[in-house]
């Protein structure tokens, strides 16, 4: 990065990547998803570190959003993110159904919920059933 920032005919490439991962890890929880998801390799220490290092090392570096390689990719980061459905549809499968087993307990509790709905259903059309035959 310093190398192309020095220089002025060089590409912006690797600035341009390290703008945009920056952006994708600029809290310890972007690292986690990314290391999570096998996007990236954590090699230099806690997640907290490694946001912190792209935090810093992309500081008040002459970057030109409108002219570079990425251009595309950051537009469509940033409709996909003004899209509030989703982001919470990220955060809710992240937090609910981050193991196997929240995603058995879910199902487990959604099936358990319908089938009280159903015998309530039952019970009360079977009690109005009964009214009208008296």
């Amino acid at each position: 990065m310093a190398f192309e920032q020095s220089y002025f005919h060089c590409t912006k490439d690797i600035t341009t990547y390290v703008v945009f991962m920056g952006c994708l890890m600029n809290t310890s929880a972007g690292v986690s998803l990314l290391s999570h998801n096998k996007i990236i390799e954590n090699y230099f220490g806690t997640d907290k570190e490694v946001a912190k290092f792209f935090n810093e090392v992309g500081k008040d570096v002459a970057f030109d959003i409108k002219n570079n390689y990425l251009k595309d990719l950051f537009v469509e980061l940033n409709e996909y993110c003004k899209n509030g459905w989703y982001v919470n549809w990220a955060g809710f499968k992240h937090t609910y159904f981050a193991s196997p087993w929240a995603t058995v307990s879910a199902f487990a509790a959604v099936m358990l919920l319908s089938l009280v709905v159903l015998q309530t259903l039952y019970t009360v059309i079977s009690y109005y059933k009964k009214d009208g035959d008296k």
